[in-house]
């Protein structure tokens, strides 16, 4: 069966929800205190107006940070599950390629939505080794897993590593791990 999740993709996503979650949780934390204190300081000092507002957004621009980071978290999760879940349906297809009609139907959004669904999931590489082609004009996603490659020859092309620069020759619609850095992309 061949794979069009990036499983480091998943790890990395992993890894990062946690980080986000702990980060976010100590941001609403500092907030409460600075909005605690700002409230104290205002009943005790005299100050203008514009010194009290200025006061207050400032103690609560970390709880803005920590709504940013949650709904990042958030989207990241979702965009890992959309992944694996069209990562099931590309297994079922035995052909190779499938319309990006056919997938947009399944999706049950519109062809527009769903190519840019697939744009997103493809170019943050939470998909691999799937790519849009072009066939009797009409739009197909080209399964190129190690399944779907049986009986035809691979096309390669010169890839630039963005990590270290380094050029490296990488199959067409793969991932590509540069030889010299392992950096992904």
């Amino acid at each position: 069966m061949s794979s069009y999740v990036n499983d480091w993709k998943k790890v990395r996503v992993a890894t990062i929800l946690r980080i986000e979650k702990i980060a976010g949780w100590a941001l609403l934390f500092i907030s409460l205190l600075l909005t605690v204190f700002v409230v104290m300081a205002i009943g005790e000092l005299e100050m203008s107006f514009l010194e009290i507002l200025t006061l207050i957004s400032l103690s609560l621009s970390p709880m803005l940070a920590a709504v940013l980071l949650f709904w990042h978290s958030q989207y990241q999760k979702k965009m890992c599950d959309r992944a694996a879940w069209l990562e099931n349906y590309f297994s079922a297809i035995p052909e190779g390629k499938v319309t990006l009609r056919e997938t947009a139907a399944t999706l049950g959004m519109t062809t527009g939505e769903a190519k840019k669904l697939l744009d997103r999931l493809i170019s943050g590489k939470y998909l691999k080794n799937c790519a849009f082609s072009q066939e009797d004009g009409t739009n197909v996603i080209v399964l190129s897993g190690a399944v779907h490659q049986q009986g035809s020859k691979a096309a390669f092309e010169m890839r630039t590593c963005p990590g270290c620069g380094a050029a490296s020759r990488q199959k067409i619609g793969y991932e590509g791990v540069c030889p010299y850095c392992g950096r992904h992309f």
